[in-house]
Formats: structure tokens, sequence, C-alpha cells
């Protein structure tokens, strides 16, 4: 009796289901009572979407979805019919969906598609500093965009993926010492966070009763390591991490060939406390006998030698040719021309950050420029008309001298830690010419320039013999001079600068990926005794520049064309290729312009 009743329901099951041929068993009329959810999108293979099936009386279901052929196609189990919240979990790489609310009646099959996007390829950075008075500044190589921030920590959001600097500054940079810049990469979607520590530490004023003089400081613990400045108008305040000292004073050049024999105090030691200020004074002694004939003056320290700043080197008058006379493809090199010259000096270096940030501090006090500390400019430098003289850090973070508000009087200038002897940067032709007139100077013509650049001291009537770069010779390498020796694309952009004088036949390059034999440069000096006149920066010259000068150009002391828009520059820089380092190389800027590859020399 009891099998004939199962029998009997069995049959009521089943009765009035129709039976497709390619179903193995008949759907029992009791599943018409459920309901089902078909989920169909397109992923790709190595990603996995979750979703969570909320019923509104019943705990949560959830399944992980793997993607074939780059297609999602699931069905739920039976659901009981009623309402239902959808919540999709998607891979980090994509936008976020809002939840779904569907209400299933019996027997419903509910068919989804939700559109999967890519979320934009941003990423951020977040920086933490072991100290509140930090200054933060991130650039990407590939933009000009630079994001800002201040504080113990500061994140950058919505960053591309790319190549970035990290340049670090602060607000007491008397007693704080940023670390070096740092250059990084940030991966799509990546988050990251680096942690920066900065050097506590103390400030040291050396005076001395010698106008202008150089120093050597090195430290006694710790790494020893050796820095060097110079002092101008009798004295200069340094930032030190706090440890113990030894100063070295040495006469500058023009004080060394001075009628009067200057002897300098014997070295001291000073211990410098973390934020903390130290005063020092050093007396050189004098003496009215005639001195031997002039030295050269090398100030020594534990990585390279550089020779005195704002030297000038002797050009003779005679004859030169300006321009190429070796090619016919530059327009605005040719035709080359043979022109007299008349006697004049010029600048055996380029100007440094040093120099140029004492100008910028005694022009200040003399009411001749304005800072500029707040709005779209802030940063700048100007003049008493409004011209464009120079950008300090916080105007642009690859400037080496910054600008810091000590006083009601207004900010005061320094170079970057390490920076000093190294050629000033983000400098118009205004500002050139503004520093020039109140140093008894002037800007080089294009005609001086090539010459003390290029010509062979030659006597009347001997033939005129021109190099193709700034330093007697033809042909070129690294070991020569600071330009870039291929055509990589950088991953990211950094000043590279090198110190005034640094291919003096001594000086070791440093090691890099593509080149791992430390190699000595030469003593590359031009004819005449200039350093640097190929590469390491572009230098302004006094002309106004025109294509088709050459054609027009007087026979004796050219001075360029009488007006114009743009100023030209001379011999190449850092990023410049063999090509654009040659002594007849030639362009033109507007005279407000600035930037990292172009600075200057005097003459006179």
């Amino acid at each position: 009796m009891y099998f004939a009743l199962l029998l009997t329901c069995l049959s009521l099951l089943y009765s009035n289901i129709p039976v497709c041929a390619n179903d193995p068993l008949p759907i029992p009329v009791a599943q018409k009572r459920f309901s089902f959810i078909n989920v169909q999108a397109s992923l790709p293979d190595d990603r996995v979407m979750v979703i969570v099936l909320k019923p509104q009386m019943a705990p949560p279901i959830t399944v992980q979805l793997r993607p074939e052929k780059g297609k999602i196609d699931w069905k739920s189990h039976p659901l009981m019919p009623g309402p239902y919240l959808i919540t999709y979990i998607l891979p980090h790489q994509y936008t976020p969906l809002p939840p779904t609310q569907v209400v299933l009646a019996p027997g419903q099959n509910v068919h989804l598609s939700p559109n999967l996007q890519l979320a934009p390829q941003t990423t951020s950075l977040q920086v933490i500093a072991n100290i509140a008075e930090a200054i933060f500044l991130v650039r990407s190589s590939k933009s000009s965009q630079v994001w800002k921030g201040e504080g113990r920590e500061y994140t950058a959001s919505d960053l591309p993926a790319g190549n970035y600097t990290l340049t670090l500054s602060t607000t007491e940079p008397d007693f704080y010492l940023p670390p070096p810049d740092t250059h990084f990469y940030l991966n799509e979607h990546e988050n990251k966070v680096l942690k920066v520590t900065y050097q506590v530490a103390g400030k040291l004023t050396i005076k001395t009763n010698v106008a202008h003089s150089l120093v050597t400081i090195q430290e006694i613990n710790g790494k020893k390591k050796t820095s060097q400045g110079e002092l101008f108008d009798h004295s200069k305040t340094f930032t030190l991490p706090e440890g113990r000292y030894r100063i070295t004073l040495i006469p500058s050049a023009n004080e060394a060939v001075s009628t009067t024999k200057l002897f300098p105090p014997e070295p001291v030691e000073v211990n410098v406390r973390a934020l903390a200020s130290e005063n020092i004074t050093l007396t050189y002694k004098s003496s009215n006998a005639p001195t031997e004939k002039p030295r050269k003056i090398i100030v020594t320290t534990n990585q390279t030698d550089y020779s005195p700043i704002q030297q000038t080197v002797a050009i003779p008058a005679g004859k030169a040719i300006i321009g190429d006379a070796l090619t016919d493809e530059k327009i605005n090199e040719r035709p080359a021309k043979i022109v007299t010259i008349s006697p004049f000096t010029i600048g055996t270096y380029e100007v440094t950050n040093a120099l140029y940030a004492t100008w910028l501090n005694q022009a200040l006090k003399a009411d001749k420029i304005s800072y500029v500390e707040e709005a779209d400019n802030r940063g700048q430098v100007l003049d008493m008309q409004g011209r464009l003289l120079f950008k300090t850090f916080t105007a642009d973070p690859y400037s080496q001298i910054s600008a810091h508000m000590q006083s009601m009087e207004g900010p005061t200038f320094l170079s970057l830690p390490g920076k000093d002897l190294y050629p000033v940067i983000n400098v118009s032709w205004y500002g050139a010419m503004a520093y020039c007139q109140d140093n008894n100077c002037r800007l080089p013509t294009e005609a001086e320039w090539e010459k003390a650049a290029s010509m062979q001291p030659s006597s009347d009537g001997a033939a005129l013999i021109k190099y193709r770069f700034g330093f007697s010779s033809n042909t070129i390498d690294p070991t020569w001079a600071n330009y870039k020796d291929n055509d990589r694309e950088l991953q990211y952009f950094r000043v590279l600068t090198t110190p005034i004088g640094f291919y003096n036949g001594t000086n070791t390059l440093p090691l890099t990926i593509h080149n791992s034999t430390q190699q000595q440069t030469h003593l590359a000096k031009s004819p005449y005794g200039a350093f640097d006149m190929s590469g390491n920066v572009w230098e302004w010259v006094a002309d106004w520049y025109d294509d088709g000068y050459y054609e027009n150009m007087s026979d004796t002391d050219p001075q360029g064309p009488k007006d114009g828009t743009k100023k030209v520059v001379k011999g190449g820089c850092y990023d410049s290729l063999a090509d654009g380092v040659r002594v007849t190389e030639r362009f033109g800027l507007l005279p407000d312009h600035t930037d990292a590859y172009t600075g200057f020399r005097i003459a006179k």
C-alpha cells in the first residue's frame, strides 16, 4: 500500500511537464515555485568577480565567479521568491558598481548584465616625515605638474602611473636639513608610502676680517664628510648637522694676488648643537711685503678639487672665425666670417649659485629687486619694472637657490646645501644683466664668447685655427664635458649640472648603470683657459637673436642685431647631445625665460 501511494505521488509530480530532448530528467512541477538569477559580464580570464545575494529573511549567499574566454555566464541555484540585494565585489582595477535590488517572482528568471569598466589609471603617494616643518614637492617626469604639501604627512592623490621625483624642503631651513631627491616609479593603482628623514641641525656663523674667503668644513666624527663654500662680505652662516667640525679658511684668488700678503688663521674645531646657533671669528694676518708670483689657489676636499670662482681670463685683440666653417647644414651658423675683436676678459667659470645668492641679498637690501611672497608668482624675483629675473626653489623646485623668510625685512637667499659652486640656473637674461650691472661687468657678445671658447691664440699673419668644442678639441666624449652622450630617454628628469671647473684632469666621473668603469676627467679648458664652454649649462650672451644675422655681421666687434624678441644662448648643456655643445651652436630664448638648463658667465 505504501509503495502504491509513492507511485501515485511521483506520477502527479511529473505530470504535464514537457521533456526536452537534451534534458536527462524532466523538471518537477514543484520547482515552478522557485526563481533564478543569471549574471552575464565581460571580464579577463585573470580576474575574479564576487557577487553577494542577500535575501530579506535569510543569510547572504556569496559566489565567486571566474570567467572563461573573457566571459562570465552564471546561473544561480533555485532561489525562493522575494526581494534580494545584489552586491558586486570587483577587482581593484575596476570602477565599483552600486548594489542592485531585485524582486523575484515565482518561477522568474532574472538576467543581469553589469557593465564592468576599468577605473582611471591613477594612484596615490603618501609621504611621512620625521618633522612637522617639512615641505613636499612631487613632480612627474611626463609633465610640468607639481603636487605640493606641508606638514608631517602629505598625500598626493589621483597621480597617473609613471616616474616621479620627490623634492624636500622645510619651513625652518636653519635647523632641518632635507634628504636628497627621491626618484621612484608608481604602478597603476599603487598606493605608495615613502618615509623621509630630516637631519636636525644647528647654525654656524663664520666671520673674518677679509671680504672674500674660501672655507672648508670637515666633520670630525661620523662619516667625516667635507663641504666647502665661500664667505662674502666677511661672513656666512652655514646650516650643519649636529656634530664637531674643523674649519679651515683660504683667501680667494682676488685676495691672494693683492699687494698685501695674507696669512690664513690656523684651523679651528667647533661643536654645532642641534637647534642652536654658534659664532666664530677667524682673523687673517697681513703683511705689506711684495707677494710672490700669483699662483693658482686650490680648495681641496675629500671628494674633488675646485678652483676659486669669479676669475677671468684675458682675450687679446685679434681675428676670429665666427660661425661654422665646416658645414652648411646649420643655416643660422652660416656663413662663417672672419672678424676682428678688441681685447676683453671673460669669466673663467660660470656664475655660481653662491655668487648669485649673494647678489640677490645685496640687491634686495638696496631696493633694486622685489620678491613675490604670495599668489601665482610666489617665489619669483622681479626687477622694479616687473620683469622676471630669477625663480627660487619656491617657484621652481629645480632651482638651487631658496628664499627664507627670517624677518620683516624680507627673505634671505641661500644656495641649497652642497650647491654653492654649481652654476646658477633658473635665471633670465634680465637677471643675468642685472647681476652684471651691479658687479662692474657685462655679458659677453656672441662673437666674444665664441672666440674665447674656440680660437687658438695666434700671432699676426698666422693661420687661424678654430676648434669644434670649447676645450681645444674637435672630438668629444664624457670625460671632456658635461653633456648627454646618448639619446636614451630619461625615465625621470633631474638637474645634472656639475660644479664649475669639475673637468680639471683630476676628478673622476660617477659610475652609472651604463658605465661601470671609473673614468678620470681631462683638463677641459678653452684655448684661453675658460672652463665649461661646452656643456653644463647654456649661457646667455648680450646679442639679440636673428637666424640670418651672420650674413650681415660687422667685420669689427660684432654686437648682434639692433633689436629683436629673443636673446642668444650658447654652449649647450647637460641635456644636449654632442652636436648641441659645439661652440657655434646657437638659438634664441625670450629674455624673461628661465629654466633648469640656462645660466651665464661675465665679461669685462
